[in-house]
């Protein structure tokens, strides 16, 4: 990440437009931080926050494809120069999305996570209120977790925090509450193995997200120490569906698997029988 820079401008309506010229000269957005362009090599700094904070977080979301690509590439552009004044308006842009803004959404725990700096209240609190709307919420967690990945000072009251939530929630959202044990895989967190597992087995986790507790426990390396003989009890339909695809992909794999091992013992067999037999000519 780049230090956080602070504007010595204001913005002029010259800056907006010329700052969106060059981001539409960029190549259209792809996903993955590692797709993300640098920024700064573009010519991007400090002055430019103002106008980048405008840029990605307009009034009105248009459809057309450079519209979106320009709140993207703008959005980026801010977490890499770590522009703690846009986090404010960027927080409040979330609220404003909605399912069908999942590209303009995606970035979002990165991007908030960057640019919160010492401000971890400000991005913790939204989660502990739970005023928002599902689609703005569920990407709390994975926000809350980036946050502690980013500094490590305050990786500890990630935990706590997305681990009091979880252990609080009802199981009327168990899609948030899967999304809340992946933003503790994503810091490791063992120490909240109880309460993963407690979540389990209460039926309040979906399991398309992470996949099962025995997936779950394999990632934080712990053991089980409760009965999941009842943990499919209360899954949908939508996840029976998936654990049933699972289970027939597992079957084909172990099927394939079955055939490697037969042909390879078969091919072992022949040589050694040709060799058998090639020892008894040359006895001849």
């Amino acid at each position: 990440m780049f230090p956080t820079l602070v504007a010595t401008r204001t913005m002029t309506q010259s800056d907006l437009d010329n700052l969106r010229e060059k981001l539409l000269a960029l190549p259209a957005p792809e996903y993955g931080p590692h797709n993300w362009e640098t920024y700064r090599a573009c010519g991007l700094d400090a002055n430019d926050v103002a106008a980048l904070t405008r840029l990605a977080t307009p009034e009105e979301i248009a459809d057309d494809p450079d519209s979106r690509d320009l709140i993207i590439h703008a959005q980026r552009a801010l977490a890499q120069m770590q522009a703690v004044e846009a986090f404010p308006r960027l927080l409040e842009f979330l609220q404003r999305l909605g399912d069908e803004d999942d590209d303009i959404a995606h970035d979002y725990p990165l991007v908030l996570a960057a640019t919160a700096g010492d401000d971890a209240e400000g991005l913790f609190e939204p989660l502990r209120a739970g005023a928002w709307s599902d689609y703005a919420r569920s990407f709390l967690p994975e926000a809350v977790a980036a946050y502690g990945v980013q500094h490590p000072s305050r990786r500890d009251e990630a935990v706590a925090l997305l681990t009091k939530t979880l252990q609080e929630s009802g199981s009327h959202d168990r899609i948030f509450n899967a999304l809340l044990v992946a933003g503790l895989i994503h810091l490791a967190a063992a120490e909240s193995a109880p309460v993963i597992e407690q979540a389990f087995v209460d039926g309040r986790v979906d399991i398309i997200t992470n996949g099962l507790w025995g997936d779950v426990a394999a990632e934080l390396e712990v053991e089980s120490t409760l009965d999941h003989s009842h943990d499919l009890d209360s899954i949908s339909d939508e996840e029976t569906d998936w654990l049933q695809e699972q289970m027939a992909r597992i079957a084909r794999a172990e099927e394939e698997r079955r055939k490697r091992n037969q042909y390879k013992a078969a091919r072992k067999d022949k040589r050694k029988k040709d060799k058998a037999l090639k020892k008894k000519q040359r006895r001849k």
